[in-house]
């Protein structure tokens, strides 16, 4: 398997293992503000997506260390603005359905997305 196939493949396992537990952090999110749109995103710390995650949280006051993955439920707002670099197609595709969380697996060279429903 190249390692371009095996990236592909780590973006599909991050986002198995991770959604549901995004999916159980978005459902608390939305006991305080319903209907707020958001995305999950599963970052490596070697993907571009993490690098621009990292530079929005540093705005925001926060440090996230460059060796860190990151698993986070993130405003639809916030996505958009680290995804816009890297990523643009994907834009367009966050609008989700009401009842369903979009994520977003990247690792160094590859990307994947995915949904998650909110109601178990």
């Amino acid at each position: 398997m190249s390692d371009h196939e095996d990236q592909k493949e780590q973006a599909i396992r991050m986002l198995e293992e991770h959604g549901p537990t995004l999916a159980a952090e978005a459902r608390e999110i939305l006991k305080q503000h319903p209907g707020a749109k958001m995305v999950g995103l599963i970052l490596s710390p070697d993907s571009q997506e993490a690098a621009h995650f990292r530079e929005w949280a540093s705005a925001s006051g926060q440090t996230v260390a460059e060796t860190t993955g990151i698993v986070i439920v993130v405003p639809r707002k916030t996505a958009l603005s680290i995804l816009r670099a890297s990523a643009p197609a994907t834009l367009d595709w966050l609008e989700s359905e009401p009842d369903t969380l979009p994520l977003v697996a990247a690792t160094k060279d590859g990307m994947r997305l995915g949904s998650v429903s909110l109601w178990v």
